[in-house]
């Protein structure tokens, strides 16, 4: 918010830069960077190789994997951070590491909502799960990999266009909590 910003180190791959409006500063670490975050409020950094995922401000190891990291969330405040190895979603809290879920297809991407609460798993075959207290909820199998939303400014009388697909024909489309309905599909 302030005008800090994370970004990676071209001439070295172990280490990324904080921008802030006052400063440059290169931050180190002993194995090639996969992955970097910095929270909204720019308190917390995060970095993830290989096998770890760091927190930068000062740095500490937060996670240690045997197998391969891909790709790790933050919440908003960085209390619950997600990490995952292709397979295993681990929620990581200030008092413990858990695993919370173990996927049957590969893991594409992890998103964990600013409340922290509820973590969001999709899978390579297009697969949704919810998890809500530690409790997968397939949302809706397959969904659509790739939906494009063109919402802005969304009312009664607009027109709401997805792309992606494949899209069932039972498909709702809610808005604000209005359902919309389905003009066309091609």
């Amino acid at each position: 918010d302030d005008g800090t910003l994370l970004t990676s180190t071209p001439d070295d791959p172990n280490a990324v830069t904080l921008i802030t409006p006052t400063a440059q500063t290169k931050l180190p670490l002993p194995e090639k960077i996969l992955s970097a975050a910095i929270l909204p409020n720019g308190q917390k950094l995060y970095a993830l190789t290989k096998t770890t995922l760091y927190q930068l401000n000062p740095l500490q190891e937060l996670y240690k994997s045997e197998t391969p990291l891909i790709g790790f969330s933050p919440s908003a405040t960085g209390n619950e951070i997600l990490v995952h190895n292709g397979r295993q979603v681990i929620l990581i809290t200030p008092n413990q590491t858990t695993q919370i879920h173990e996927s049957p297809e590969p893991i594409l991407e992890l998103l964990l909502p600013p409340n922290g609460q509820t973590a969001f798993v999709l899978t390579e075959f297009s697969r949704l799960t919810r998890i809500t207290s530690g409790v997968p909820t397939e949302l809706y199998p397959p969904f659509p990999a790739a939906v494009h939303q063109t919402t802005l400014g969304a009312v009664p009388g607009s027109l709401l266009r997805l792309s992606g697909g494949p899209f069932p024909e039972e498909v709702t489309v809610t808005v604000q909590g209005r359902d919309f309905p389905k003009i066309a599909s091609t």
